[in-house]
């Protein structure tokens, strides 16, 4: 009876080891499960959320700050100066707020009309001044500041009344920050009617592949600044280029490659 009694107590010994590997093996497994879930959160965090957390923060609109490195030359109404603009470096002429005569220019004037009374009326003066005022700013700088004033997205500082942007410098943005949306050539002229993106920069290129001119298209209104005209707005592109661009081969339209410049606030 006591053998008996032993060998059930055994058995009984060994139902609980039984049972209680069993368990530990369930236990194990649902470790190993929360170890795979916790290493996949944590993969998601870092490579998902991470990478999605520099969209939340960015402001709205991203303000595109421009840099001054360093000036290249000071004139009587303006400084020429080293812009760092995202990664590139940029030229740009900087009108002063206050103007003052040259008189340089005033003596070279009064010498060509042979007239010693030219510019001495403070009526021609202030003309004078307006105009040079109205010049300041050239069409790669008027169209820039008119696109980016009306982008949702991002804001500048440096493209204003005040600013002179040279073609090199021009083309170097739209190379490096915009993209090419549509391209129309100027021949036969009937491709001038069809139709355009709309919100688009637009880049008039000659035969030597230059960006001789900016243009900025909204709602069917192209607005144009040509040297010291005052700016303009005018709907038939075809009239505009048979005055003042006939040597224009094609234009293509462009927009600001978001990714590209959030990307280098991102990374910042």
């Amino acid at each position: 009876m006591y053998f008996k009694r032993s060998i059930l107590f055994a058995y009984f010994l060994l139902y609980l080891v039984f049972k209680l590997k069993y368990y530990l093996a369930q236990i194990i497994k649902g470790m190993l499960i929360l170890k795979k879930i916790f290493i996949a959160a944590l993969f998601y965090f870092i490579f998902v959320k991470a990478y999605c957390q520099t969209e939340v923060d960015l402001p709205t609109p991203i303000f595109i700050t421009s840099v001054k490195l360093d000036t290249i030359e000071s004139k009587i109404n303006s400084n020429l100066i080293h812009v760092q603009w995202l990664n590139d470096t940029i030229n740009v002429d900087i009108q002063n707020e206050h103007l003052k005569m040259d008189t340089t220019v005033v003596q070279a004037l009064r010498n060509s009309f042979k007239d010693s009374t030219v510019l001495t009326r403070q009526e021609d003066i202030d003309e004078f001044l307006l105009a040079k005022r109205t010049y300041a700013q050239n069409c790669y700088s008027y169209a820039l500041e008119r696109y980016f004033g009306e982008n949702e997205t991002f804001n500048q500082d440096i493209f204003s009344k005040s600013s002179h942007l040279d073609r090199e410098s021009s083309e170097k943005i739209l190379n490096n920050y915009f993209y090419k949306v549509a391209e129309i050539s100027t021949s036969p002229k009937k491709n001038l009617s069809q139709p355009i993106p709309n919100d688009v920069l637009l880049a008039f290129i000659n035969k030597s592949g230059w960006a001789i001119h900016f243009v900025y298209y909204r709602n069917e209104v192209f607005y144009s600044k040509n040297g010291s005209f005052k700016p303009i707005e005018f709907q038939s592109l075809k009239k505009f280029l048979k005055k003042h661009f006939w040597d224009t081969e094609k234009i293509i339209a462009y927009k600001i490659d978001e990714d590209k410049v959030k990307s280098f606030y991102a990374n910042r």
